[in-house]
């Protein structure tokens, strides 16, 4: 059990880890995550030979960075995961500020439009739950009710938009519990928007860039019926 705080434990398996004393799983897990979706040496690439490769080289990266062998590259993921979290915790607050922040009937929901680096499953999946608990946070102190929280990143290198939608949750083992992996299926086929799968999570879809004013109207409707 680690302490993060006056009041605050944060439970994880540990282990001596070649020069690391006590590496948490937890940690591991952030680390894996950010070296498997980073995008930086391949953003510009003009292929999908390129962008596969790029893929390809981050699996093995990943790989790699579970052997001691390795270690400089499980301390990049490291910074790696740190600097995201740094960008969620920005984005999220500059979206705020800035009212970006739209109500639907039952939900709430937010565009990103301009360029951003948040259109990857675990980035857009991490910054809609921030998103969703700090402006229920704000909500409660307006004693305004909590709503769930649909977020949509812009894909410049597909024109797609990246979706994720969150219900009231404070964390993601809420998100099993998810009503809008069927809500996203039914509002696709109402407005036949052009849509895709990206993970196994049915709650984070692709979807094109001209389907998505459409889609959103249809997703109040859908979700309220």
């Amino acid at each position: 059990m680690k302490k993060l705080g006056e009041d605050i434990l944060y439970g994880s398996f540990i282990k001596q880890h070649g020069d690391i004393n006590d590496l948490r799983a937890s940690d591991m897990v952030y680390s894996l995550s950010s070296l498997l979706e980073d995008e930086s040496d391949f953003q510009g690439a003009q292929t999908e030979e390129e962008i596969y490769s790029g893929i390809e080289q981050n699996f093995t990266s990943s790989l790699d960075a579970f052997s001691v062998e390795y270690i400089d590259i499980l301390k990049s993921g490291f910074n790696k995961a740190k600097h995201l979290q740094l960008n969620i915790a920005n984005k999220a607050l500059e979206l705020l500020n800035k009212n970006k922040v739209q109500s639907c009937g039952v939900f709430r929901y937010v565009t990103i439009e301009e360029r951003n680096s948040f259109y990857t499953p675990i980035a857009i999946a991490k910054l809609t739950l921030f998103l969703q608990n700090t402006c229920t946070e704000r909500k409660r102190l307006q004693n305004k009710i909590p709503k769930p929280m649909v977020v949509a990143a812009f894909n410049e290198q597909n024109n797609t938009y990246t979706v994720c939608g969150v219900p009231r949750a404070k964390d993601r083992q809420h998100l099993k519990k998810n009503p809008f992996g069927r809500g996203f299926k039914t509002a696709a086929l109402h407005v036949n928007a052009r849509v895709s799968n990206i993970t196994f999570e049915t709650f984070l879809m692709e979807i094109q860039k001209d389907d998505w004013s459409g889609f959103i109207t249809q997703l109040h409707a859908v979700l309220i019926t």
